[in-house]
C-alpha cells in the first residue's frame, strides 16, 4: 500500500502554490479533505530538523518528513532534492521514475 507522508510545512507550501494559481479556498479545502479522508496520509512532526540542502534550505522539510515517516521514497521535481539522489535509506525520484519502478 502506498502511504503519503506530509508535515505542516509541506502542506502550507502546497496550499500557497495552489493560491498562486488562483485556486479558490473552497477547492483547496475540498482537495485537502479528499486527501485526508482516504486514510493513507501520515502527518509527521519534525522532531529532528534536517540541514542537508544548502542551496535551498526550504527543501530540507521534505527530508525531515521522510525521515520522521520512515519513508522509502521522496517523489519530487525539485532539482536540489533530485541532485541528492537519496538521503539515508530514502530514494529521491521523480513521480515518473516512481511509476516506472
Amino acid at each position: 500500500m502506498i502511504r503519503i507522508a506530509i508535515n505542516e510545512a509541506i502542506l502550507n507550501e502546497y496550499i500557497d502554490v495552489l493560491k498562486r494559481f488562483q485556486v479558490s479556498d473552497q477547492l483547496i479545502e475540498e482537495l485537502t479533505c479528499i486527501l485526508f479522508s482516504k486514510g493513507r496520509v501520515t502527518i509527521t512532526r519534525d522532531e529532528c530538523p534536517v540541514n542537508v540542502i544548502k542551496d535551498d534550505p526550504s527543501d530540507n522539510k521534505f527530508l525531515s518528513c521522510a525521515d520522521a515517516a520512515g519513508a522509502k521514497y521522496i517523489l519530487s521535481g525539485y532539482k536540489h532534492l533530485l541532485k541528492l539522489g537519496s538521503y539515508k535509506d530514502v530514494s529521491i525520484v521523480t513521480p515518473k521514475q516512481f511509476v516506472n519502478l
